[in-house]
């Protein structure tokens, strides 16, 4: 007690006490830490509504009061949607939430199993999904699905600047096809969403895809599983290496966004 006292007598601290166990112990804390001359503060939040008769505050308590019926629902919704975030769109695996929470006791025990077992299933669920993609989808379309994990996590991405950079990177190949690369990653980026690998956030007014995204349980798994990121990327790689030897660095084009964009 004396050693955190000598570290913090001379400085501004702010401490924030949640729900402590041992209130005699804090109740000492505070004496020695009793000098707020230099603009120190600290709080004590507990569930308790009477405080400790020995224990000596400045101020008196403040309660926090019930919420609203609005503000509960917000509260809960946005935990909520929070939780249903990690299904990433499965609709199998959004049903099977809903029930296992509402066969499951409201308390915090059983829901954290309850979304334990999501998260096994949903690493199962995408595990599967991906195994099928390398299966129906040719070489240069496993690399552009990859890249996307280069963007920010739950980030929206433009289509423009997206059909771009895949075009710049020589990550579209025509295979013999008379066809223009620009429409062969637009074709490419509506067999990924068509598979349910990218959403779809914001559309022109014609009804054509403006903005995608990861879903977020996708985005998950592949930070968890690096290794199939780095084949797929290591490849594209390895190809340029052969294409231009002596040239160890990947240029990869500046990204500018104009006003159509976004």
């Amino acid at each position: 007690m004396q050693k955190l006292k000598a570290f913090l007598i001379n400085n501004r601290f702010l401490i924030v006490m949640d729900d402590p166990s041992d209130v005699y112990y804090w109740d000492g804390l505070l004496r020695v830490l009793a000098d707020t001359s230099t603009g120190s503060r600290m709080i004590w939040i507990t569930r308790k509504m009477s405080l400790p008769p020995n224990l000596k505050t400045r101020s008196d308590p403040y309660p926090l009061r019930l919420e609203a019926d609005e503000e509960s629902w917000g509260l809960f919704t946005y935990a909520l949607n929070k939780i249903v975030r990690r299904c990433g769109g499965l609709p199998l695996l959004i049903v099977k939430l809903a029930e296992a929470l509402s066969q499951k006791d409201a308390t915090i025990e059983e829901w954290s199993r309850a979304l334990q077992q999501l998260c096994h299933d949903q690493e199962k669920v995408w595990s599967n999904t991906l195994c099928r993609i390398y299966k129906d989808l040719s070489l240069y379309m496993r690399r552009c699905l990859f890249s996307l994990t280069l963007f920010f996590h739950d980030s929206d991405i433009p289509i423009r600047m997206l059909i771009t950079l895949w075009v710049a990177e020589d990550l579209v190949q025509t295979e013999g096809k008379n066809e223009a690369l620009e429409d062969l990653a637009q074709r490419c980026l509506n067999l990924l969403i068509a598979k349910g690998m990218v959403q779809v956030t914001k559309k022109l007014l014609n009804g054509n895809v403006k903005i995608i995204r990861l879903p977020d349980a996708l985005t998950q798994y592949w930070l968890i599983s690096k290794a199939q990121q780095a084949t797929a990327l290591g490849d594209h790689i390895y190809r340029r290496s052969e294409l231009f030897p002596g040239n160890d660095m990947i240029r990869r084009p500046v990204n500018h966004l104009d006003r159509d964009d976004l």
